[in-house]
């Protein structure tokens, strides 16, 4: 985006942005803010914070740590406590312009914390959002097949499921996890799935662990037969062993249902694996849910085609 439309949004971005901060965040006089920007953000940051502070929301502007999302948490509990000072009980969130994605656990933010992350510079008005989320709604239920490809020419085809139609989902961010922005995604249960899926960009994980947030350096490639969990791949042996146990003790191998958030650039898919329902290991692991996402193409295909 360039630096004169930050600088002097357009109407649609100016509406986008009150709707992320006074819809999404649901933000109002007397709350708290932090917004967090990476390098070469910082106009962004300024125009964001700028909004925040006319519908009268106390803010504080950092700098992102780029080695350490722990110090990063640390700034974000540390501004907002200086915010607080001696003023009235009110609600706090955090806001994220950041490219790396950034897990709540991982940032070790408290769960009461609600945060948003806006990963690329790509303010959308709420109208034409909904309308996209609409069209690929609609094309995908009506696809026979769709075909998600991610990096090192990693191929899924996904069959939805057949008594249970895709679906746009949306909503108020919550307390406990950081949403990702422009909000709003295409939630596709899976009846079948086959193939090879690379995911580099977020990991989480529904249990206490410091092993989410980004893939960016440690990628783990999955191949799935039937919608379960054949083999996986991970350079990150401690990543690694920890998806292996999950898949082959606690059963955690079935592909239940596929995300596609469509974004400026290639749409950000996230699969997510559960445990087989008539197979747990054990009481406990019976609600284990890891999601593991990537950029990827989503090309849905109106006639069947044959597994990679």
């Amino acid at each position: 985006m360039p630096s004169a439309q930050i600088l002097a949004p357009d109407p649609a971005e100016r509406l986008a942005v009150r709707s992320a901060l006074f819809e999404r965040l649901r933000l109002a006089a007397g709350d708290r803010l932090a917004v967090v920007f990476d390098r070469g953000r910082a106009p962004e940051a300024a125009w964001l914070a700028a909004t925040a502070r006319a519908g009268g929301v106390a803010v504080r502007l950092l700098a992102a740590d780029g080695w350490s999302p722990v110090r990063t948490g640390r700034q974000v509990v540390g501004a907002l406590a200086g915010l607080r000072g001696e003023g009235p009980a009110a609600r706090e969130a955090a806001f994220f312009l950041c490219a790396d994605p950034l897990d709540h656990a991982v940032l070790r933010l408290p769960s009461s914390l609600v945060a948003v992350q806006l990963p690329v510079p790509d303010w959308e008005e709420p109208a034409l959002r909904a309308a996209r989320l609409a069209d690929l709604c609609a094309r995908t239920a009506a696809a026979a097949a769709v075909r998600v490809g991610t990096g090192d020419g990693a191929e899924l085809l996904l069959r939805p499921s057949a008594d249970r139609p895709p679906r746009v989902e949306d909503g108020p961010a919550e307390p406990g996890r950081v949403h990702q922005l422009p909000g709003g995604h295409l939630h596709c249960p899976v009846g079948a799935a086959d193939g090879e899926f690379r995911a580099d960009g977020l990991i989480r994980i529904n249990r206490p662990t410091r092993l989410g947030g980004s893939l960016r350096e440690r990628p783990v490639t999955l191949e799935l037969s039937d919608g379960r969990v054949t083999r996986l791949r991970c350079a990150d042996p401690v990543l690694l062993g920890l998806l292996e146990r999950a898949v082959t003790v606690h059963r955690l191998e079935r592909l239940t249902a596929v995300r596609c958030r469509p974004v400026g650039g290639p749409p950000q898919v996230t699969l997510r694996l559960a445990v087989d329902p008539g197979h747990p290991y054990s009481t406990a692991s019976a609600g284990l849910r890891i999601s593991l996402g990537a950029a990827a193409s989503w090309t849905t295909e109106p006639e069947h085609r044959e597994a990679p």
